[in-house]
């Protein structure tokens, strides 16, 4: 009897030094200041910004300056001549004019035609720009082989980007000379509210 009456008082012992304590809640239901911190205004802005980041415009960030260059000659003819579709042909002409006359800084020389057609077609394949309907080839193509069976550089295009997306490209872009930057944030008289490429995904 005594033997058990010990065991029970050395259990009863063990319980009341730490068996009993009270449940603590888990750290990750404290409030802490490094949570808070995450969500200060300058995280806030930073988030949000990449949040609205054009994918599309993101994408052409990769462009070359050529390419580039060539994106802003179609969209400069849009908005001084109110032209939408214009064949690679009148792009070049416009692209040697606009480089010599505007932009001859920002670039050594002026590619020469086969090196610039290689890069509209590639701006094709991207979707920046596309092939159209009517014009010398009269069909519509879906891309730089098209379902024209004229020469591609004679087959009417258009750009697909809006001016909002233009003016944040040229914005973005780096390296880019004055000139180019005014170009891109130039708007046409009838800029549309979204791009055609925006458009024909819908």
């Amino acid at each position: 009897g005594g033997a058990a009456a010990a065991a029970m008082t050395s259990t009863a012992s063990a319980a009341s030094a730490g068996g009993d304590t009270p449940h603590t809640p888990h750290s990750c239901h404290t409030p802490t200041t490094t949570t808070c911190s995450a969500l200060d205004p300058v995280g806030f802005f930073a988030a949000g910004t990449t949040l609205q980041a054009d994918p599309f415009v993101e994408l052409l960030l990769g462009a070359s300056l050529l390419e580039l260059h060539l994106v802003l000659t179609m969209h400069r003819r849009t908005c001084t001549h109110g032209e939408e579709r214009m064949t690679f042909e009148v792009v070049y002409d416009s692209y040697t004019q606009l480089h010599r006359a505007d932009v001859g800084a920002g670039m050594s020389s002026v590619f020469s035609k086969p090196v610039a057609l290689k890069a509209f077609l590639h701006l094709i394949d991207m979707g920046a720009v596309q092939f159209t309907a009517g014009g010398t080839g009269g069909g519509v193509g879906g891309g730089a082989g098209g379902g024209d069976k004229g020469p591609v550089a004679y087959r009417p295009a258009r750009l697909t980007l809006t001016a909002q997306q233009l003016s944040d490209l040229t914005s973005k872009y780096p390296g880019i000379t004055p000139a180019l930057r005014r170009i891109g944030s130039t708007a046409p008289a009838l800029a549309p509210t979204k791009s055609i490429r925006q458009a024909a995904l819908r």
